[in-house]
């Protein structure tokens, strides 16, 4: 759209950020913002170097398990009200400011009624205060809230010794593929130290990058113990013999809510792809459904799913003192292979 004055309006999705970076605009406006990821963001703001522009980010904050949501969006912006400078501002939007549609205000009575709905449908005003009110409230139904306290994402400490790594996949066929780096001292306190992701633009089957990010992170870490959901039981052993969870989600979820809780697992903020799988961890979430039941919502969750995984394999085995390796030669009919020795459930 090209208005009086040479002022120009252009749309563009950012469903493939790099398409974000061919022009520089003198203003951005993100609507739904809550939707981009950081990578996309980090586009946005580089974009606005050479005019020195602005951006806007706008949205609602949706929070009901239909949409993708980002916590970049939330966290700034409930720091941004709190702190407003010259850099950056937050401001709160709540629908009553619309007096054209709500002329009553805070008080007008379809608001009212919203209100008493909602809380009448979700036991709580989390949804009202978000879609309605517009103040960041957190997630509801949070299935990791330890991860609140940002403590636990630290710096590994300089010369932690580790007894054993253990490690946990969440394989991708329509969504993307997670592997996760466990070690544990020998004081049995977990630390989290590397999680390998596939993202949005890799295919979800690609197999030669699995099979490499496998090698790799074997090596790199002497890990040779791996565990995948019982639902990727037929991918996961036709590749390199990975042992398959023999319990469901919610008891993988449990462990971890136990070891979070005594203080025995933490997560270096250092560690290559550890922090997106921390920000992942604190939106998992469960929702409510129709009929009263709070199931936990599967969406984005392939990271967190890995690390359950990690974590059951690694409550299975009750020595931490390091094993020795062992191999042997099989003959088959064309020529002999390599065999490595592995635990299994």
């Amino acid at each position: 759209m090209l208005l009086r004055g040479g002022i120009k309006i252009e749309t563009k999705s950012a469903q493939y950020p790099e398409r974000l970076g061919s022009v520089a605009p003198d203003l951005i406006v993100c609507c739904e913002a809550g939707q981009i990821s950081d990578e996309t963001r980090i586009w946005l703001t580089g974009r606005t170097m050479e005019k020195r522009g602005q951006v806007f980010y706008t949205g609602t904050l949706e929070d009901e398990g239909r949409n993708r949501q980002w916590a970049w969006y939330i966290e700034l912006g409930s720091a941004w009200m709190e702190d407003k400078t010259a850099e950056h501002s937050g401001y709160s939007l709540p629908s009553w400011d619309n007096d054209a549609v709500f002329p009553g205000g805070r008080a007008d009575p379809e608001i009212l009624l919203k209100e008493s709905q909602w809380k009448e449908f979700t036991g709580s005003d989390f949804m009202f205060m978000r879609r309605i009110a517009g103040v960041p409230t957190g997630v509801q139904y949070q299935v990791y809230p330890q991860l609140d306290d940002r403590d636990l994402l630290r710096p590994l400490p300089y010369g932690t010794q580790f007894a054993r790594h253990f490690g946990g996949c969440d394989y991708g066929t329509v969504h993307p593929t997670a592997l996760d780096i466990v070690g544990f001292t020998k004081e049995v306190v977990a630390w989290v130290r590397e999680c390998a992701w596939s993202g949005d633009q890799r295919d979800p089957g690609d197999r030669d990058w699995l099979l490499a990010q496998r090698a790799r992170l074997r090596d790199t870490y002497h890990c040779w113990e791996w565990a995948t959901d019982p639902n990727e039981r037929y991918l996961a052993r036709s590749i390199m013999g990975q042992a398959v969870s023999i319990t469901a989600r919610e008891p993988r979820i449990g462990l971890v809510q136990a070891r979070l809780n005594s203080g025995r697992l933490y997560f270096d903020i250092n560690g290559p792809g550890v922090p997106a799988l921390y920000e992942e961890m604190r939106r998992v979430h469960r929702y409510k459904t129709r009929a009263g039941e709070v199931r936990l919502d599967r969406k984005d969750d392939d990271r967190t799913a890995a690390l359950e995984d990690a974590m059951e394999l690694s409550d299975a085995v009750k020595k931490w003192e390091p094993q020795p390796m062992t191999t042997r030669l099989v003959y088959g009919n064309r020529r002999p292979r390599r065999e490595f020795s592995r635990f299994k459930v």
